[in-house]
């Protein structure tokens, strides 16, 4: 997997206190709008743009679009950021067992934000949210060719409706990786950048409010959450949750508290059809993928109905049901403990999270829907699931 990071940065930058750490997990790419800033040693480019960050972005790649083919990923950070060694090495690991289109790390709890909704929350490990903003976005490549002209038409903080909406149009959901934050050193709207806009921040996000709105609202929300045990949390649960894991931003914030109770309705709303819509499902500590369930139109083929569970020699041993949130029941069994997917097909986990059976097979008679997979634990058992 290689990633660029982009740096776009003036004479006040911070980002000498962290990037020669960085510099080993990715290729650094400087992009100022100070003409006599030198080029920095062991970075792969120094590209000069006098605008912002966004107008600068799209200058650089349309410039040299050979560039978007050399890497997976292109992390676009500001220059009055800090980026702890752990949290960009945590964050380039999860990219690189599982294709994301678009994510972010959250803010330390002390930083200077806009959105509350961007702090990092003690209780999960990540979330699935519609709303990535511009301070620190990691762009798959495919994504960032299809949002840059956007760059243009919105550069400042109007862009980020334009990726949520081209996100929504494709079916996905955005990552923020609460486990793994950064920190915000500058009061937002303070920074050099501004003075380069060709009009004010907000005004640039109410026009592209008014541009995007109508298909998903104005406001990010949280869709679900991996919790520090494993657990997917959604709508009540998920509320709970980071209610408790934002003991320290409350603390540091008192004023949020009010703000997050006052808003609880974001985790209700629509009962989380959104989330069905997405057919998607979580396994262990990292997202599995977001592609449909091999073999059905969506999760409700799976999930609307009892399975017979059993072997081909010893015929059915017991009923089974799976939800949402990867539990099975009777969950008392110890090779199928919570369910989960691997290449788009059924998988049964044990216990200990290890894979039991994959049910990589299908068929359909008049009986009704039969999964077939063969026993990962055991050499030779067949094993298949029967729609009751």
């Amino acid at each position: 997997m290689r990633v660029l990071t982009i740096i776009r940065r003036g004479r006040n930058s911070i980002h000498g206190s962290w990037i020669n750490q960085v510099r080993n997990l990715c290729d650094i790419g400087i992009s100022t709008y100070v003409e006599d800033l030198p080029e920095e040693p062991g970075s792969v480019l120094h590209h000069l743009h006098k605008g912002t960050k966004q107008e600068a972005l799209h200058d650089l790649f349309t410039s040299r679009p050979d560039l978007l083919d050399r890497y997976d990923y292109v992390w676009c950070l500001e220059d009055d950021l800090h980026v702890p060694y752990e949290s960009a090495w945590g964050i380039f690991n999860a990219l690189s067992n599982r294709k994301l289109s678009l994510c972010a790390p959250a803010l330390t709890y002390y930083s200077h934000f806009s959105w509350a909704s961007t702090i990092a929350n003690d209780a999960l490990r990540f979330r699935g949210v519609d709303f990535i903003e511009t301070m620190a976005p990691i762009f798959s490549v495919d994504l960032l060719r299809e949002v840059l002209p956007g760059f243009l038409e919105f550069p400042i903080w109007g862009c980020c409706v334009g990726w949520k909406n081209a996100m929504h149009l494709r079916g996905e959901i955005g990552i923020q990786f609460d486990e793994f934050p950064i920190v915000h050193t500058r009061p937002v709207g303070g920074g050099e950048l501004y003075k380069l806009a060709r009009r004010p921040p907000q005004e640039d996000l109410d026009e592209a409010y008014r541009r995007y709105n109508g298909q998903f609202g104005s406001y990010g929300s949280s869709w679900f959450g991996m919790s520090r045990d494993g657990r997917v949390l959604t709508g009540d649960a998920l509320y709970h949750a980071m209610h408790d894991g934002y003991g320290r931003f409350f603390g540091y914030h008192p004023q949020a508290r009010a703000q997050f109770e006052a808003e609880r309705w974001r985790f209700e709303q629509d009962d989380n059809r959104f989330i069905e819509r997405l057919n998607f499902n979580v396994r262990g500590d990292v997202l599995d993928e977001y592609n449909r369930l091999a073999f059905f139109p969506d999760m409700d083929g799976l999930l609307g109905r009892s399975w017979v569970y059993g072997s081909t020699g010893d015929g059915d041993y017991r009923t089974l049901r799976f939800h949402r949130d990867g539990s099975i029941d009777p969950g008392s069994e110890p090779n199928e403990a919570r369910w989960s997917m691997t290449g788009g097909h059924l998988c049964l986990l044990d216990r200990f999270g290890r894979p039991a059976v994959v049910f990589d097979r299908h068929e359909e008679t008049r009986e009704g829907v039969t999964l077939r997979g063969d026993s990962l634990l055991f050499e030779g058992l067949s094993l298949y699931l029967r729609a009751g």
